[in-house]
């Protein structure tokens, strides 16, 4: 670490070479300063040194080179601002906040509580393998060219309000260590977070992303909340871990593709999600698909399932026009189900009955339950008949009999008449309609 008395003399006004630029950069910008942080509290001396000698020589410097080199600093907090809230102040007070020309912080280390605020970047910067080991926050910002945050670790909060991105950016293999907030930020080209760490919650909420996004391979340990946000086109691809996510209130065009996302974990109400691409994703093992919606800690009225309603007519329609004739049969049964909890609160009691009885057989899209349902019938009334002569054989071959009638000529059945030919009727009438809707559900899965 740089003495005092060598300190002191670049705090003075007198020039400096090259030289001892070099060791200004090399003995005090990069040395550690965690000495400087004693009794959770930084020696707000140091902190002012630091940063008058950032504006004073690194600054003027910099611009007189046309490059901001930053690489491999160790930064202390941000400086005090004349209202007393820290900022990052690389200029005297009246100075205009922007850089002009190129930034690095490539390897650069950010110690305390980071800001930046109102500043503009007016051509590329980096902050490839940089780390942030307090709290962060872009507010305010502006990044025209090329901005890259590869392999950057944020190991505290961090927060991008107000700020825009007129160039392409990278997060790739970024790692967000805690919660991670991206609010009203515009993202005007590519915006790459491809295999990018979120260990906690994350927010890109009203954000809007022109230019092609793409979350490849990303890992959501956290809730992660996209509402409100507008894409153009985008990509959303073997996510390495997800927890749950929001897509609520979201206009998705058809350039949006969700590819092998486990979708169950996902809310997307009051979206439009009729044009988005799905490939490969998990729905669920379920005989119906049921999204994370139907989980929400929102009050489930009339309104809440109408919404419920109008988004799996949605999925409808979208795995209709992609001829995925199963998952259409699964976002149908789904659609019937919420509409038969919303005659249920509408106290609808004829057609709440006629819907849990469509309920039950399927909805004529299920396979399984009409066939169950024949199962069933054919067990129950072989049990039945077993009591005519107590001849398991035969009391079998009556209860397929009465199930298929005049479609197969089975011996033994004519013990089935006076009142035995009650329960065979009853058989007979039940298993024509679960044969029904057995056909009709085949019908629909294979068209």
């Amino acid at each position: 670490m740089m003495t005092e008395e060598r300190l002191q003399y670049f705090l003075d006004d007198t020039s400096i070479n090259e030289k001892e630029y070099h060791e200004l950069v090399e003995d005090y910008f990069k040395a550690d300063k965690i000495k400087w942080f004693k009794k959770n509290k930084w020696d707000e001396e140091k902190v002012a040194q630091f940063w008058q000698l950032i504006r004073k020589r690194v600054m003027l410097i910099s611009r007189a080179r046309g490059y901001y080199d930053f690489s491999q600093f160790v930064f202390p907090k941000s400086g005090n601002g004349s209202d007393f809230k820290p900022i990052l102040d690389y200029w005297e007070q009246n100075e205009s906040r922007v850089f002009e020309f190129e930034v690095n912080f490539t390897g650069a280390e950010f110690m305390g509580e980071i800001h930046f605020q109102d500043i503009h970047f007016k051509s590329n910067v980096s902050f490839l393998c940089t780390s942030f080991l307090n709290n962060l926050s872009f507010s305010n910002v502006n990044f025209s060219e090329l901005t890259v945050f590869e392999h950057a670790e944020f190991l505290r909060g961090v927060t991008f309000n107000d700020s825009n991105f007129l160039g392409n950016v990278n997060f790739q293999e970024a790692k967000f260590v805690s919660s991670t907030s991206f609010w009203n930020v515009f993202f005007e080209k590519q915006a790459w977070f491809g295999e990018s760490i979120f260990s906690e919650d994350a927010n890109f909420i009203n954000v809007t992303f022109l230019g092609d996004t793409n979350f490849f391979g990303v890992r959501f340990s956290g809730y992660v909340n996209f509402s409100s946000t507008k894409f153009s086109e985008a990509l959303f691809q073997d996510f390495k871990e997800y927890s749950e996510g929001c897509f609520v209130n979201v206009n998705f065009p058809n350039t949006v593709i969700f590819r092998r996302i486990d979708l169950t974990k996902t809310k997307f109400l009051q979206a439009d999600i009729i044009n988005v691409q799905f490939k490969e994703c998990n729905w669920g093992n379920t005989p119906r698909i049921i999204l994370q919606d139907e989980f929400s800690n929102q009050k489930k009225d009339i309104n809440y399932y109408k919404a419920l309603e109008s988004l799996y007519r949605q999925l409808i329609k979208n795995f209709d026009s992609n001829k995925d004739w199963e998952l259409s049969s699964k976002a149908y049964m789904s659609e019937m189900e919420m509409r038969k909890r919303r005659y249920r609160l509408e106290n609808e009691k004829l057609l709440f009955s006629i819907y849990w009885v469509y309920a039950q057989l399927g909805f004529a899209h299920d396979i399984k339950r009409p066939f169950y349902g024949l199962l069933g019938l054919f067990i129950i009334f072989t049990g039945v008949y077993f009591f005519i002569d107590y001849n398991i054989l035969w009391a079998m071959q009556r209860s397929i009999y009465a199930s298929l009638p005049k479609l197969i000529t089975i011996p033994n059945v004519s013990k089935l008449q006076d009142y035995w030919l009650i329960p065979a009727n009853v058989q007979s009438f039940l298993a024509l309609v679960f044969l029904t809707f057995f056909i009709l559900a085949l019908r629909k899965r294979f068209r």
